[in-house]
């Protein structure tokens, strides 16, 4: 299947699942996660009409960015370190991946200077040990500081579920949480 056909293909699905829900037409918007594609097939994703992209890492977008039209919308879908906020600040619209009131802290004080960010809050639903993220009664207890932060617009939760496993059973398949 091309880039194209499987575009079309995906979008389809995302208006079915649209309509089923009730939603308005073009209410959901996909990010296509481009993280360890070539350039090339970035390009061609978007000459097929995808706008929006995630990079899990910030260096590996900073090579992509400059390659592609600048109607493309870059998120940062991975980790952010510290010493990568300004550059991630200055090329990406959104950053999925915000973990610790620390973090968002000095976003916002780089953001002071280099103009508001958008952002989501990462959340270990779960309360894994191993994932990273607020644990729900941390980002309860932090959300007065981090709704306060002047440069820093909260534009929603990334949430980190437990994995699911899906086991058969007589009648339908059931998913059940678990590790």
């Amino acid at each position: 299947m091309s880039i194209q056909q499987n575009l079309e293909h995906i979008l389809s699905r995302i208006r079915a699942a649209e309509l089923r829900a009730g939603r308005p037409a073009g209410s959901v918007r996909l990010v296509a996660v481009s993280k360890t594609f070539p350039a090339e097939d970035v390009k061609a994703c978007h000459d097929a009409g995808q706008r929006i992209f995630g990079e899990n890492k910030v260096q590996e977008g900073l090579a992509k960015i400059p390659s592609l039209p600048p109607d493309t919308e870059w998120h940062l879908i991975g980790p952010l370190q510290r010493n990568k906020v300004r550059k991630a600040l200055e090329y990406f619209t959104l950053i999925h991946a915000v973990d610790s009131l620390r973090l968002a802290r000095f976003m916002d004080t780089v953001a002071q200077e280099t103009g508001n960010a958008r952002i989501l809050l990462e959340v270990n639903v779960g309360n894994e040990d191993s994932k990273f993220g607020f644990f729900p009664e941390t980002l309860e207890k932090e959300w007065p500081e981090l709704s306060s932060l002047n440069h820093l617009e909260i534009a929603g939760l990334m949430c980190i579920p437990p994995r699911w496993k899906i086991r058969r059973r007589r009648g339908p398949i059931s998913a059940v949480s678990g590790s």
